[in-house]
This record gives structure tokens, sequence and C-alpha cells, in this order.
């Protein structure tokens, strides 16, 4: 049931997509490849959460981060686009932009990462700041 006050615009139902469809891609690579050999014991700072988290969830949320923000800047890029959507969407980029450098650092200095995932947390970081 959708609560009342429940923003179901279309940015909202995409943000919720990109998110599920990136916590999905890294569940279904870490089938096949271990992504992360820290403990679930350490606990660090998160870019999303208030409390600390294990380290394979600042990874996701950073990963997931990266997507967004590659998505939506695309997205600006369109004739199509209202003004007030564009103003949604460029909140969200500075929400988002504010905490990604802060997962990314935490998980590339304290990550006990294999090399694909160092690979693909690298990339992601690199094409959301090449513009």
């Amino acid at each position: 049931m959708i609560e009342e006050n429940h923003d179901n615009s279309w940015i909202f139902l995409l943000d919720k997509y990109i998110r599920e469809g990136a916590h999905s891609l890294l569940f279904a690579l870490n089938l096949t490849e271990e992504l992360f050999y820290n403990s679930d014991e350490e606990r660090y700072s998160s870019p999303l959460r208030k409390d600390p988290r294990p380290l394979p969830g600042i990874y996701h949320a950073t990963f997931v981060i990266q997507r967004l923000i590659y998505a939506f800047k695309d997205i600006l890029k369109s004739p199509h686009i209202s003004m007030s959507d564009v103003e949604t969407i460029k909140k969200l980029l500075s929400f988002y932009l504010e905490r990604v450098n802060d997962g990314y650092n935490t998980v590339m200095k304290y990550g006990k990462l294999s090399p694909i995932a160092k690979d693909i947390i690298q990339q992601g970081q690199s094409i959301i700041h090449s513009d």
C-alpha cells in the first residue's frame, strides 16, 4: 500500500529502480566472485546512514550512488525535462555528490577488495568525475 505522503514521481521511482538494479548487479557478481574480504565485525562511517556499517554495505552504497549520479547527470542533458524536474534532479545530485567521495575514500582506505571490486569502484568514480 502506498502512503499518502509517498513520492511516486518518475524521478523518485527511477531512483529506486537504479538502486535496486545496482544492488542486484553486485549481488549477482558476488555469486561468482568474492568482492570483499573484510570481516563483518569491522564498521566504518557510511555515506548514507548515521550508524557505522560493514565495508560491503559502504561499497554497495558508494556503487549505487555512482550509478545514480551517472544516470541523473545524463538525464539532465535531455531537452524534454521540465524546469521543476531539473531542479529536483539537481538537488538529488547535490546530495549524492556530497556523499560519494566519502564512501569512495572509506572503501579505498579500509576495503580489502578483490581486483574486480577495486576496478569497478574506481571506474565508477572516474566516470562520475569525468565531465
